[in-house]
C-alpha cells in the first residue's frame, strides 16, 4: 500500500512537471535556455536529445522552486506593487535560438526602465551567488535589452529563498554588462552548432567541461572525460579497503 502510493505521487508529479512545462516553457529541445548556456555543452546537448527520468527529489525541488516564486509574488502584491510582470519570456533576434523566461521584470513606465529578479529556493543559501545564477541574470538582462530597446534595463538580483532556518537574502548590484552578454550569446551559437551537428551524426562527442557539478550529471557515466585505464597493481589494494 505505501510503495504503490509512493510510486502513484512520483508519477503524478511527472505528469504534472512534464504539462508545466510543455505550457510554460515549450519545446526545450528546439531552443537553448539560460541554464542550457551556462551548463557542460555534452551534458545540455544530450539532455536535448535524451531527457533523463525525473527522480522524486528532483521533482520536489522543482516544486519548492515555484513555490518559492508564488510566495514572493504574493508578497510583492500585498506590498502594494504593481509595476512587475511574471515570467516575462526573451528571445535573441540572432541565429542561435536563445530563449529566457524571467520570473520577474520590474517595469517604470515614467522613467522607461526594466529591473530583472530572479528566483532561487536552494537547500542552503551560500555567502556568495553561484556562477551559474550570475551568467544566467547577465544572460536575462542582455536578452532583455535586445527585445526592448525602447526602455533601459538599470539593474538585476538574485534572491534566494530557503524554507528552512535561512529565510531570505539578496544578492544585489548587478548590471548589464555587454562583454559578458555578447560571451553568452558567443557560447549559445557554439553550443548549438554542436548540438546540430552531434545531432545528424557528423560530431562524434559533443565538447565537455569538468567542474564541481560533474558529479551530479544523468551522463557521468559514460562521460569520455572520466575515461581511465584499469590499473590490475590496485586491485588487491582496492579490495582490502572495501
Amino acid at each position: 500500500m505505501s510503495d504503490q502510493l509512493m510510486l502513484t505521487l512520483q508519477a503524478a508529479l511527472q505528469q504534472f512537471a512534464f504539462q508545466e512545462t510543455v505550457q510554460t516553457l515549450g519545446d526545450r529541445a528546439t531552443y537553448l535556455g539560460a541554464s542550457d548556456i551556462g551548463a557542460c555543452p555534452r551534458k545540455t546537448i544530450l539532455s536535448k536529445l535524451h531527457p533523463p527520468e525525473t527522480g522524486l527529489v528532483t521533482l520536489l525541488r522543482q516544486r519548492r522552486g515555484h513555490m518559492a516564486e508564488e510566495v514572493i509574488a504574493t508578497a510583492f502584491t500585498v506590498a502594494g506593487f504593481t509595476n512587475f510582470k511574471r515570467q516575462t519570456e526573451v528571445r535573441y533576434a540572432g541565429e542561435a535560438p536563445v530563449v529566457a523566461h524571467l520570473d520577474f521584470v520590474f517595469v517604470s513606465e515614467s522613467r522607461k526602465t526594466m529591473a530583472v529578479l530572479e528566483v532561487k529556493a536552494p537547500e542552503n543559501i551560500p555567502d556568495y551567488p553561484y556562477g551559474a545564477w550570475e551568467t544566467q541574470l547577465y544572460l536575462q538582462m542582455g536578452l532583455l535589452a535586445d527585445s526592448f530597446p525602447e526602455y533601459t534595463v538599470e539593474k538585476g538580483a538574485i534572491l534566494a529563498v530557503n524554507f528552512g532556518d535561512q529565510g531570505m537574502r539578496l544578492f544585489n548590484g548587478y548590471t548589464p554588462q555587454k562583454i559578458i552578454y555578447q560571451g553568452l550569446i558567443d557560447r549559445a551559437a557554439k553550443i548549438w552548432q554542436q548540438y546540430q551537428a552531434f545531432q545528424a551524426g557528423d560530431l562524434a562527442t559533443p565538447a565537455m567541461e569538468a567542474g564541481p557539478l560533474c558529479g551530479y550529471c544523468p551522463f557521468l557515466m559514460d562521460c569520455p572525460k572520466f575515461q581511465a585505464e584499469e590499473v590490475r597493481e590496485l586491485t588487491e589494494t582496492v579490495e582490502i579497503l572495501l
